[in-house]
Formats: structure tokens, sequence, C-alpha cells
């Protein structure tokens, strides 16, 4: 899935790896998780060069601001350590008030993330409550939590039928859940 506005296209991976790079200094790989398993896509061994240190503290310093004094502030909530963030709006479509898709990207120590909710309308008000979700680690460390996650999306990816959205892959990185499920085109439930 890509995303953007006017001719410009980005996926929410590439938006994901962004963040990272900022949080890091340097470039940072994306990696392919499957099971579980992370694998390098980047298949390089090179070190990449650093961004300079005034450039990498001015744009942590303002997603940082986005959490704190900005459209994030929902993820001032966040436990853990500090979460910085970006968010936006892509519009697409014509007439006088064209649709629009709503994205974060941000991290919290060395985890990176990207939130893309298509027809969202705002990126803190809608995809910024999505990564609060996921950023609750302290979830992810009850044990009876962790096990019922798994055992319900495992469940949930069993089941097909034309009103079940379809779960791709269920697994654990770093300790924490994730449920990968399929992108349905339509209305938001809000809607409904």
């Amino acid at each position: 899935a890509s995303f953007g506005q006017g001719s410009t296209l980005v996926s929410p991976v590439s938006l994901a790896v962004a963040a990272a790079t900022v949080a890091r200094g340097s470039y940072v790989a994306p990696q392919l998780v499957t099971n579980g398993a992370a694998t390098d896509c980047a298949g390089s061994s090179s070190t990449p060069a650093p961004i300079p240190a005034g450039v990498t503290s001015q744009l942590q310093s303002l997603m940082r601001e986005v959490v704190t004094s900005g459209p994030a502030t929902v993820l001032k909530s966040a436990p853990g350590g500090p979460v910085m963030a970006k968010t936006g709006t892509a519009e697409y479509g014509g007439g006088d008030t064209p649709k629009t898709h709503a994205w974060l990207i941000g991290y919290q120590g060395d985890i990176a993330f990207a939130v893309y909710v298509q027809d969202g309308q705002s990126g803190g008000t809608v995809a910024g409550p999505v990564a609060l979700k996921f950023l609750h680690a302290s979830l992810c460390e009850d044990e009876e939590y962790r096990a019922r996650f798994l055992h319900e999306a495992r469940a949930a990816g069993v089941l097909s039928h034309p009103n079940i959205v379809t779960v791709h892959d269920v697994g654990e990185i770093d300790g924490r859940p994730y449920m990968a499920m399929e992108l349905l085109a339509g209305e938001s439930l809000a809607k409904v």
C-alpha cells in the first residue's frame, strides 16, 4: 500500500524507516519480519553515514513538540520513554472538498512505527490513538494478556468468511505481539 498527495507516493514502511533514521541519526535499513524472525532487506553490510548532529537534534526536537504541544498530544500518555512523532494528511480525489488519508510516524526508544488510516481525517486525532494502542508496552509485559492476544489472533486467522477480515500473520517482535490484517477498501466503521 502507498499513499501520497499529487504525484508523490510513499509507503508506510518508508515512513517508519524515516522515523527510525531520525531516532538513530543514520539510515536504518528496513527488515522483513515473518513468523517473528527478521530478515535484512537492504542486503548491504556497509555502515551508513550519519546525519549531521545538528540536523538530527533539530528533527528530534520538532518531533517531540508534535507530541508535547502539537496534534499528537494523545501520545503523551504512552507508557515507557518519550514518544516523538509527525502527523499529517494526504488529500486525494477531486472536487471542492477532497478526501484525506491520515498518517502518523514516530518512535519510542528503539521502536519506530508508521500508522496509516485510509479515509482518516487527521493524523493526530485518528492515527494517534492507533499508535497509542501499539505503544502500551505495559500490556505486553503481562504474560496472560500476551497469551490471550496471540490465541485470539491465531483463532481469527483460521476463519474464512466474506464478512471477516483476513489475518495474514501473527507473532511477536521483542516481546510485543502483533497481528497483520488485510486492508479493506470502503467506508470507515465510524461512518456506518
